[in-house]
């Protein structure tokens, strides 16, 4: 009796450690970094920021864009629609000007975009996010 006891217990860890990492590795989905560069009529954009929202319109993920680069971590696997937007920078004055602390004491420029890049419904942009990290150029036209 004891032995056949023991036979059970043996197959059953053996089932249950087979089954631990099954789950583990399917339908848990982990989770995403994606980066990228951003343009607009083949120029990357200098500042402004990227959205990636889910089915439901929350955001999952945020960048600011710099120099045409952004990058957004701990993303969740799905499909995703994306917006984007630059700010609107006056240029400096005499009467406005930038912050001492600011490199080169320049304002960084925006390049203006229409506006249908910042709403998600009407920008075009999606992505289907994998597990793991990922490149995505998002090109606006």
């Amino acid at each position: 009796m004891r032995k056949l006891f023991a036979a059970v217990r043996g197959r059953g860890a053996f089932a249950l450690s087979v089954s631990l990492l099954v789950l583990s590795g399917a339908g848990c989905g982990g989770r995403a970094t994606v980066t990228g560069q951003v343009t607009y009529r083949g120029n990357p954009l200098p500042s402004g920021s990227v959205n990636f929202f889910d089915a439901n319109k929350n955001i999952v993920g945020t960048a600011t864009i710099a120099n045409g680069s952004y990058s957004i971590a701990d993303l969740p696997p799905g499909s995703v629609t994306i917006s984007v937007t630059t700010s609107l920078v006056r240029p400096a004055d005499r009467r406005h000007p930038p912050p001492k602390d600011m490199p080169g004491g320049q304002l960084a420029p925006s390049l203006p975009i229409p506006l249908k890049y910042g709403n998600p419904e009407q920008s075009g942009l999606a992505y289907e996010v994998q597990s793991g990290e990922q490149e995505h150029k998002i090109e606006l036209n």
